[in-house]
């Protein structure tokens, strides 16, 4: 059976994010560095390392992981994942897709793109219904935006 999206008045609205420009604007070098990772050898573009993805036990001398910042992308020989800064950043934390692009934007600072071509603020797409509410002086509660 289909199920039907249904959104009550509570539910916030979450903004359609355009995931091709949070893709773009994100390098695989910041993704890596909020993620503190620390390469045990670097040639060129390509960094090797432990994986920040599955937790190498030997960090010291581990080269599973291996990222080329020049092409944004990774791959780890041990756990198989890979990708690009997002996909990185989904893997590490646990995150969806959605939930990830927010963080990452909110983390680095950036306006969150969305698919009607202007960016949002994505703080304000997070908050509940409740926090928008503001008493008046009548006793009453007028939802504001």
């Amino acid at each position: 059976m289909r199920q039907t999206a249904h959104q009550d008045a509570t539910t916030p609205l979450r903004p359609s994010i355009d995931f091709t420009a949070v893709r773009a604007a994100l390098t695989l070098a910041e993704v890596l560095a909020l993620l503190h990772f620390v390469p045990n050898r670097i040639r060129g573009a390509e960094q090797r390392g432990p994986c920040p993805v599955h937790g190498t036990r030997s960090a010291a001398r581990s080269q599973c992981f291996s990222a080329n910042v020049a092409q944004n992308i990774w791959h780890c020989f041990k756990c198989g994942k890979g990708g690009n800064a997002l996909d990185l950043w989904m893997a590490a934390t646990g995150q969806n897709i959605y939930d990830a692009a927010v963080d990452l934007c909110q983390r680095l600072g950036r306006p969150l793109p969305t698919k009607s071509g202007k960016p949002r603020p994505h703080m304000l797409s997070q908050q509940t219904a409740e926090q928008r509410r503001e008493p008046v002086a009548s006793g009453e509660e007028v939802a504001t935006t």
